[in-house]
């Protein structure tokens, strides 16, 4: 996960791997410690995914998803999400073991009930 995020990183900070002076608390200037081009390229390559696999979840009431939130729990993989029906917003829960197929395991926040 880590290498993702910095491969990630690399993309949207492409000034990394330059040297900067930077103010240390005490007012001292010091150099900034970066991670040279070299070695950003290096993990970039090894964790780019050539796949493109689109939409690996789809709503069968037409509505859209929105906001997924993927993490690892033991040996699943966890997916919260919004999806907005043109009423209201609700955030759900889903499953998987490959991160490509999807099980919907239902509503965490619903839209409430007239009052």
């Amino acid at each position: 996960m880590n290498k993702i995020i910095i491969a990630i990183l690399m993309i949207f900070f492409p000034l990394i791997g330059t040297s900067e002076l930077i103010k240390t608390d005490s007012g001292r200037q010091a150099e900034k410690e970066t991670v040279s081009r070299e070695a950003m390229s290096k993990i970039y390559e090894e964790v780019k995914n050539p796949y493109k696999y689109g939409v690996v979840m789809k709503s069968d009431n037409g509505a859209d998803y929105l906001c997924p939130n993927v993490f690892m729990h033991g040996d699943k993989w966890l997916m919260v999400y919004v999806s907005f029906n043109g009423v209201g917003y609700q955030t759900h829960f889903a499953e998987s073991d490959n991160l490509l197929k999807w099980r919907p395991k239902g509503n965490i926040l619903t839209i409430p009930g007239k009052g």
